[in-house]
């Protein structure tokens, strides 16, 4: 293991800094970030695609089963109504037969 001394004397300047340097040319930073971004967001437009698609397929699932549940509903209603209808007749004739006897 390295002693503080010999972590310090990495940052030691070696020798004195010489003249400068030829001028480079200028990044383009855009381009650069166009470049490094262009996949990932290109992956997330699929995702979205995919996650509209899969909420519209959703949408009428549900949409169907709801169309669906209103159907046996309806049917059910129907079915005690007209089973309502066959009650009371059956009950005011056992009320007739009752009073009469």
């Amino acid at each position: 293991m390295t002693g503080f001394r010999d972590f310090l004397t990495r940052f030691r300047p070696a020798a004195s800094p010489g003249r400068a340097a030829p001028t480079g040319v200028p990044a383009d930073r855009a381009a650069e970030l166009s470049a490094e971004l262009a996949p990932p967001l290109a992956l997330f437009e699929r995702t979205q695609a995919e996650a509209r698609s899969v909420r519209e397929q959703a949408a009428e699932a549900s949409a169907s089963r709801r169309q669906e549940a209103e159907r046996q509903a309806e049917a059910l209603v129907a079915a005690a109504r007209h089973e309502a209808s066959g009650v009371r007749t059956r009950t005011a004739e056992q009320v007739l037969r009752a009073a009469e006897s």
